[in-house]
C-alpha cells in the first residue's frame, strides 16, 4: 500500500475552488468541499491531513464540523480499544497460533514450527476464535486489522516475560 500525503481538505460553500487552487500552486495535496455534510459523507478518517472550514455554512457550520469529526474518532478509538481488550484475553501461545493463523499457515505447519502437536495446535486455534468471537480466517484478520494492527509478513516472537507489553501492531 502507498502512502498518500497529507491532504488539506477544503470546505466552504462559497470559495473553496480558489482557495485549493492556491494551495496546489504552493505543492499542498488539496481536497475541495462545497458543505461540510458532503465532506463528512466522503472523508475517509485513514487520511492524513488537515480541515480548512468555514465558520459559516448553511447545512452545518465549521465548528459542528469539528465536533462531528471528534466524536467519530472517540467513537472508532472506543471499537479499536475493545477489539484490544479482547486480544488481550489471548495466552502467548494462542497468540503464536493466531499470527500463524492469520498468514494461512496450515495446522501441520504451525505445529512444526511451534514445536508443539497438530492436536495442540487445533485447540489452540479453537479457543482463540471462540474467545475472540469469530467463525473464519477472515474474521480474525479483520478483527486484527481494526484493532489498529497490520498483518506482517512473518509471526512475531513472542515472550511470555513481555506478555503485557506486546504491541498488536505487529501481528
Amino acid at each position: 500500500m502507498s502512502e498518500r500525503p497529507p491532504t488539506v481538505f477544503i470546505v466552504d460553500d462559497d470559495s473553496s475552488l480558489s482557495q485549493g487552487r492556491l494551495l496546489r500552486s504552493s505543492g499542498f495535496v488539496t481536497e475541495c468541499y462545497g458543505s461540510a455534510i458532503e465532506f463528512a459523507r466522503q472523508h475517509s478518517p485513514d487520511v492524513i491531513g488537515c480541515v480548512l472550514a468555514d465558520l459559516r455554512m448553511l447545512d452545518m457550520d465549521g465548528i459542528a464540523l469539528q465536533a462531528h469529526l471528534a466524536r467519530r474518532e472517540r467513537i472508532a478509538l472506543a471499537h479499536r480499544r475493545a477489539l484490544q481488550a479482547r486480544l488481550d484475553t489471548l495466552t502467548p501461545r494462542e497468540e503464536q497460533v493466531l499470527s500463524h493463523v492469520i498468514k494461512e499457515r496450515l495446522n501441520k505447519q504451525m505445529a512444526a514450527e511451534l514445536g508443539i502437536d497438530e492436536r495442540s495446535v487445533k485447540r489452540h486455534r479453537s479457543h482463540l476464535m471462540r474467545k475472540l468471537g469469530v467463525t473464519s480466517v477472515a474474521e480474525l484478520a479483520q478483527l486484527v486489522l481494526e484493532a489498529g494492527g497490520r498483518l506482517d509478513p512473518e509471526p512475531p516472537l513472542l515472550e511470555q516475560s513481555s506478555r503485557r507489553q506486546r504491541d498488536w501492531k505487529t501481528i
